[in-house]
């Protein structure tokens, strides 16, 4: 199992003021708490108080909370459980694509129509950072740009394992969403 600590204390060393950087970055608590309903943190000595008051008392579900809690809480959750990102946001993924009604209406859709569906309504979900699409030569491109070091590479991954997923629940079930390119303020898919 990976050090719990070393990877939520390296996040929050990169981040220029620690867990209190970019307050304007915000994010949806029901994520968080989707995957701690899922996966409970039960070692909380070492986590940062920020983290630990949210576990023990989290906030409602359409909440917005910092995105370096948010980054941070995930990364907790991945290191106890000893799960990457990738497979957390395959695994939240299916679990959500279990309802008919998602089943049904991604079906009809192709996986370009639903990946600019994501970047179309980001924002409904996460505030401070923008994620946008474009067509490539027949593929489709997306970036996520954001301030610097909010979102590590395992999450940046993460995000491309989710998104590959529901991708896959078009019509088109071997779409593949990776991540080809990304640095300190941007990540960059391509879905083909």
């Amino acid at each position: 199992m990976a050090d719990r600590r070393f990877n939520v204390e390296s996040y929050i060393a990169a981040l220029p003021a620690g867990l209190a950087s970019y307050p304007h970055c915000t994010s949806k608590m029901s994520s968080v708490r989707f995957q701690l309903q899922r996966r409970p943190l039960r070692r909380l000595a070492d986590l940062p108080e920020e983290l630990v008051d949210l576990i023990r008392d989290p906030p409602v579900a359409t909440a917005w909370i910092p995105t370096t809690i948010f980054v941070a809480t995930i990364l907790a959750i991945e290191s106890e459980h000893a799960i990457s990102d990738a497979a957390l946001a395959i695994e939240s993924t299916k679990d959500m694509l279990e309802s008919p009604l998602y089943r049904f209406t991604l079906r009809m859709l192709s996986p370009a129509t639903i990946l600019r569906a994501g970047a179309a309504t980001w924002h409904l979900f996460h505030r401070g950072t923008t994620f946008k699409t474009r067509d490539v030569g027949g593929t489709i491109e997306a970036t996520l740009e954001f301030p610097a070091m909010l979102l590590p590479p395992p999450i940046l991954e993460g995000f491309a394992a989710g998104f590959e997923t529901i991708s896959r629940a078009s019509w088109k079930d071997d779409a593949h969403v990776r991540l080809v390119e990304h640095g300190p303020r941007f990540g960059r898919y391509r879905l083909t």
